[in-house]
Protein backbone atom coordinates (compact mmCIF):
# COMPACT_ATOMS: atom_id res chain seq x y z
CA UNK A 1 0.00 0.00 0.00
CA UNK A 2 1.70 2.86 -0.94
CA UNK A 3 1.81 5.65 1.19
CA UNK A 4 0.98 9.45 0.87
CA UNK A 5 3.42 11.53 0.99
CA UNK A 6 2.58 15.45 2.54
CA UNK A 7 5.78 16.00 0.90
CA UNK A 8 6.76 18.54 -2.43
CA UNK A 9 8.14 16.77 -5.48
CA UNK A 10 11.34 19.08 -5.16
CA UNK A 11 11.13 18.07 -0.95
CA UNK A 12 10.52 14.58 -1.54
CA UNK A 13 13.65 14.25 -3.92
CA UNK A 14 16.26 16.19 -1.07
CA UNK A 15 14.70 13.65 1.41
CA UNK A 16 15.17 10.57 -0.85
CA UNK A 17 18.69 12.25 -1.56
CA UNK A 18 19.39 12.40 1.93
CA UNK A 19 18.60 8.58 2.91
CA UNK A 20 20.99 7.82 0.31
CA UNK A 21 24.13 9.60 1.80
CA UNK A 22 23.15 7.97 5.18
CA UNK A 23 23.62 4.96 3.71
CA UNK A 24 26.76 5.53 1.61
CA UNK A 25 28.20 7.14 4.71
CA UNK A 26 27.47 3.70 6.67
CA UNK A 27 28.92 1.79 4.00
CA UNK A 28 32.11 3.49 3.42
CA UNK A 29 35.09 1.93 4.07
CA UNK A 30 36.33 4.35 6.78
CA UNK A 31 33.00 3.84 8.57
CA UNK A 32 33.16 0.45 8.59
CA UNK A 33 36.81 0.55 9.96
CA UNK A 34 35.79 2.28 12.51
CA UNK A 35 34.81 0.16 15.09
CA UNK A 36 37.82 -1.80 14.71
CA UNK A 37 40.10 0.87 15.96
CA UNK A 38 41.26 1.54 19.15
CA UNK A 39 40.49 5.31 20.00
CA UNK A 40 42.42 6.17 23.04
CA UNK A 41 45.05 8.55 22.72
CA UNK A 42 47.62 7.79 25.62
CA UNK A 43 51.11 9.11 26.26
CA UNK A 44 53.67 6.56 27.08
CA UNK A 45 56.65 7.59 29.51
CA UNK A 46 59.77 6.07 28.13
CA UNK A 47 62.94 4.70 30.69
CA UNK A 48 65.08 7.60 28.96
CA UNK A 49 63.06 10.60 30.27
CA UNK A 50 61.24 11.34 27.13
CA UNK A 51 57.29 10.31 26.46
CA UNK A 52 55.64 8.94 23.37
CA UNK A 53 51.98 9.47 22.14
CA UNK A 54 50.23 6.28 20.97
CA UNK A 55 46.59 6.97 18.98
CA UNK A 56 44.93 5.57 16.27
CA UNK A 57 46.07 5.33 12.59
CA UNK A 58 43.33 6.39 10.16
CA UNK A 59 43.82 5.55 6.78
CA UNK A 60 44.04 9.55 4.78
CA UNK A 61 42.36 8.32 1.29
CA UNK A 62 39.27 6.88 3.44
CA UNK A 63 39.10 9.62 5.79
CA UNK A 64 39.05 11.96 2.43
CA UNK A 65 36.51 9.81 0.96
CA UNK A 66 34.25 9.58 4.25
CA UNK A 67 34.48 13.52 4.11
CA UNK A 68 33.08 13.72 0.95
CA UNK A 69 30.05 11.88 2.18
CA UNK A 70 29.34 13.65 5.38
CA UNK A 71 30.13 17.16 3.80
CA UNK A 72 26.63 16.95 2.00
CA UNK A 73 25.00 16.59 5.40
CA UNK A 74 26.56 19.54 6.91
CA UNK A 75 27.86 22.12 3.79
CA UNK A 76 25.99 25.28 3.86
CA UNK A 77 25.06 25.40 0.36
CA UNK A 78 23.82 21.56 0.56
CA UNK A 79 20.25 20.80 -0.21
CA UNK A 80 20.82 17.61 1.93
CA UNK A 81 22.41 19.82 4.86
CA UNK A 82 20.57 18.18 8.08
CA UNK A 83 18.99 21.17 9.36
CA UNK A 84 17.40 21.94 5.69
CA UNK A 85 15.83 18.37 5.85
CA UNK A 86 14.94 18.89 9.52
CA UNK A 87 12.91 22.44 8.23
CA UNK A 88 11.24 20.94 5.32
CA UNK A 89 10.38 17.69 8.05
CA UNK A 90 9.14 20.31 10.38
CA UNK A 91 6.71 22.36 7.63
CA UNK A 92 4.86 19.01 7.70
CA UNK A 93 5.08 18.00 11.45
CA UNK A 94 2.76 17.97 14.31
CA UNK A 95 3.51 20.57 17.63
CA UNK A 96 4.82 16.96 19.24
CA UNK A 97 7.12 16.70 16.22
CA UNK A 98 8.28 19.80 15.56
CA UNK A 99 9.57 20.20 19.39
CA UNK A 100 11.72 17.08 18.99
CA UNK A 101 13.11 18.61 15.82
CA UNK A 102 13.79 21.91 17.25
CA UNK A 103 15.54 19.79 20.15
CA UNK A 104 17.54 17.99 17.74
CA UNK A 105 18.57 21.17 15.90
CA UNK A 106 19.58 22.79 19.69
CA UNK A 107 21.60 19.94 20.39
CA UNK A 108 23.47 19.78 17.19
CA UNK A 109 24.08 23.29 16.95
CA UNK A 110 25.25 23.32 20.49
CA UNK A 111 27.61 20.27 19.74
CA UNK A 112 29.22 22.24 16.61
CA UNK A 113 29.59 25.38 18.53
CA UNK A 114 29.87 24.68 22.44
CA UNK A 115 30.56 21.02 22.89
CA UNK A 116 32.70 19.23 26.13
CA UNK A 117 35.34 18.05 24.25
CA UNK A 118 37.31 21.17 21.88
CA UNK A 119 41.06 21.27 21.31
CA UNK A 120 43.00 24.34 22.76
CA UNK A 121 46.28 25.07 21.31
CA UNK A 122 49.12 26.96 22.19
CA UNK A 123 50.78 28.36 25.34
CA UNK A 124 49.30 28.49 28.53
CA UNK A 125 47.23 32.00 28.65
CA UNK A 126 47.55 32.12 25.12
CA UNK A 127 45.52 29.42 23.46
CA UNK A 128 43.18 29.12 20.31
CA UNK A 129 40.39 26.94 20.85
CA UNK A 130 39.06 25.33 18.37
CA UNK A 131 35.19 24.06 18.28
CA UNK A 132 33.92 21.57 15.94
CA UNK A 133 32.32 23.64 13.49
CA UNK A 134 35.59 25.20 13.21
CA UNK A 135 38.13 22.17 12.84
CA UNK A 136 35.38 21.45 10.17
CA UNK A 137 35.36 24.30 8.44
CA UNK A 138 39.47 24.22 8.09
CA UNK A 139 39.62 21.35 7.02
CA UNK A 140 36.70 21.37 4.15
CA UNK A 141 37.58 25.06 3.53
CA UNK A 142 41.26 25.26 3.92
CA UNK A 143 42.82 21.13 2.79
CA UNK A 144 40.66 19.07 1.30
CA UNK A 145 38.22 20.89 -0.76
CA UNK A 146 39.26 24.59 -1.25
CA UNK A 147 42.47 25.89 -0.13
CA UNK A 148 41.27 29.46 1.55
CA UNK A 149 44.97 31.17 1.98
CA UNK A 150 43.21 32.80 5.32
CA UNK A 151 42.63 29.11 6.82
CA UNK A 152 46.31 28.29 6.81
CA UNK A 153 47.82 29.20 9.80
CA UNK A 154 44.68 27.63 11.93
CA UNK A 155 45.20 24.33 9.56
CA UNK A 156 49.11 24.08 10.06
CA UNK A 157 48.19 24.42 13.98
CA UNK A 158 45.50 21.70 13.64
CA UNK A 159 47.80 19.20 11.45
CA UNK A 160 50.07 19.33 14.53
CA UNK A 161 47.93 17.99 16.91
CA UNK A 162 46.09 15.58 14.04
CA UNK A 163 45.38 12.94 16.75
CA UNK A 164 43.74 15.61 18.77
CA UNK A 165 42.21 17.58 15.83
CA UNK A 166 40.37 14.37 14.13
CA UNK A 167 39.31 12.86 17.76
CA UNK A 168 37.10 16.12 18.60
CA UNK A 169 35.98 16.06 14.87
CA UNK A 170 35.02 12.71 14.81
CA UNK A 171 33.21 13.09 17.86
CA UNK A 172 30.78 15.90 16.36
CA UNK A 173 30.57 13.82 13.30
CA UNK A 174 29.25 10.85 14.82
CA UNK A 175 26.64 12.69 16.74
CA UNK A 176 25.56 14.42 13.68
CA UNK A 177 25.42 11.19 11.67
CA UNK A 178 23.63 9.14 14.16
CA UNK A 179 21.03 11.77 14.02
CA UNK A 180 20.70 11.77 10.59
CA UNK A 181 20.46 8.08 10.21
CA UNK A 182 17.61 7.77 12.92
CA UNK A 183 15.68 10.83 10.63
CA UNK A 184 16.15 8.29 7.52
CA UNK A 185 14.69 5.59 9.29
CA UNK A 186 11.71 7.11 10.25
CA UNK A 187 11.31 8.79 6.78
CA UNK A 188 11.93 5.34 5.31
CA UNK A 189 9.19 3.35 8.26
CA UNK A 190 6.38 6.32 7.42
CA UNK A 191 6.89 4.66 3.34
CA UNK A 192 8.16 8.92 2.69
CA UNK A 193 11.64 7.36 1.23
CA UNK A 194 12.43 3.90 0.23
CA UNK A 195 15.81 1.95 0.41
CA UNK A 196 18.01 0.13 -2.98
CA UNK A 197 19.74 2.13 -5.72
CA UNK A 198 18.04 4.38 -7.74
CA UNK A 199 15.55 5.28 -5.81
CA UNK A 200 15.66 8.81 -6.27
CA UNK A 201 15.59 8.83 -9.86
Amino acid sequence: MEVASPYSQDEAAVLCRFGEICEEIHTCRFVCELPKHDHSITVVNQPDGTSRTQYPQYDKDDFLAFLTHFRKLVANREKTNIFAVLKIIGKHADDIERASLREIKRMLVSEAENPPMQIAIGTLGNETTYTPLQVQNIIFNGQVFHSDSELQGDLSKLLDFEPFTKAVFLRYATIVINNASRISWVLKSRGHISSGPGRCD
